[in-house]
């Protein structure tokens, strides 16, 4: 038994890099099948939701029932419903009193809404309430 010369033996390179390859490509296959069960486990779950929605009789609901849901559901959210510019802390009118106040001195109302970055309409609006009101 003689003493081999490196030509007689693979290269010990080209081994580790087919071992890491193949142990790549079982890697990459093993997560694939992860990948088809989980896919196929939510599509299982999807047609069982469509059978049950299949057997269910659905009616369409009205402009005004959806209406009342869509409002129920802001208020349990806690939305603040309505015109913020009009009423509230973050209102751009002042008190009721100072708007009449001014009217009654003679103040036109147009001059009030650009005064308060508001319509005209809002400002004879909160006026109106407060007539109302008394």
């Amino acid at each position: 038994m003689g003493l081999r010369m490196e030509s007689d033996c693979p290269d010990t390179t080209d081994r580790w890099e087919a071992e890491i390859r193949r142990r790549n490509a079982v890697a990459r296959r093993s997560y694939l099948r992860a990948q088809v069960a989980q896919m196929w486990s939510e599509i299982e779950e999807l047609t069982t939701f469509l059978r049950v929605l299949d057997k269910m009789e659905l009616q369409p609901l009205t402009h005004s029932e959806a209406t009342k849901l869509g409002l129920q559901y802001a208020k349990e959210r806690g939305v603040k419903l309505g015109n913020p510019n009009l009423c509230g802390p973050s209102a751009k009118l002042p008190a009721g009193g100072i708007l009449r106040a001014r009217r009654e001195a003679g103040e036109s109302v147009p001059a009030m809404a650009r005064e308060y970055g508001v319509t005209r309409q809002a400002v004879y609006a909160r006026l109106k309430r407060l007539d109302d009101a008394a």
